[in-house]
């Protein structure tokens, strides 16, 4: 059995480009099993520069991971439905036209319960995911409030956090919403099955 690894740079929204990868890799029968990875180490340089534009932001290290396999294998699972485009920043598109963005295409790829944003507790970087999800009234977690920035880490929590959701079945459906410091607004939405 051949293992292949692969490395993705970028930024916050790097782990779902990731989990996208992987999907199609996946669909096209390339692979049968597929574990996806972020880790963050910090270091003074990026503290310190993050200081520079919101002193109340807590920069964090840390991990996680996520698998995904083709089929169905256990009782209770939960699959990885859609991930949108990157809508990157630029010029012509500001963070918030991004994160409307990527909220209409996520919302149009199905419906979800529940809400895991990436807002920090700054009003300066939470702001334009904030304002795109105003109109949100059902459940919401935001990991990073409580564990601190972690860039492609802190994505991966959030997906960890809606799928440990979804698997102790307070969920259906979630939405995980990116919406990166400085490059990119980009989702995910994960279903709950039970094959019971």
């Amino acid at each position: 059995m051949e293992t292949v690894a692969y490395t993705l740079v970028g930024d916050a929204g790097t782990f779902l480009q990731a989990l996208a990868l992987a999907g199609s890799w996946l669909f096209q029968n390339e692979v049968d099993e597929c574990v996806i990875v972020a880790a963050e180490e910090s270091d003074w340089l990026t503290s310190d520069s993050f200081r520079y534009f919101d002193r109340r932001v807590i920069l964090a290290e840390g991990a996680a991971a996520v698998a995904l396999r083709r089929g169905a294998i256990a009782k209770r699972e939960v699959f990885l439905k859609a991930v949108t485009s990157s809508h990157t920043y630029s010029g012509s598109q500001k963070p918030l036209q991004a994160a409307e963005r990527m909220k209409t295409e996520l919302i149009g790829s199905g419906k979800a319960d529940l809400l895991c944003d990436s807002t920090c507790g700054s009003a300066r970087f939470d702001a334009p995911e904030l304002a795109a999800w105003r109109d949100w009234t059902g459940p919401r977690i935001a990991p990073k409030r409580n564990l601190g920035e972690s860039l492609a880490a802190g994505s991966a929590w959030q997906c960890v956090a809606a799928i440990d959701s979804l698997l102790r079945e307070k969920y259906e459906s979630a939405y995980v919403s990116v919406v990166g410091p400085n490059q990119q607004a980009i989702g995910a939405r994960f279903e709950f099955r039970s094959h019971e």
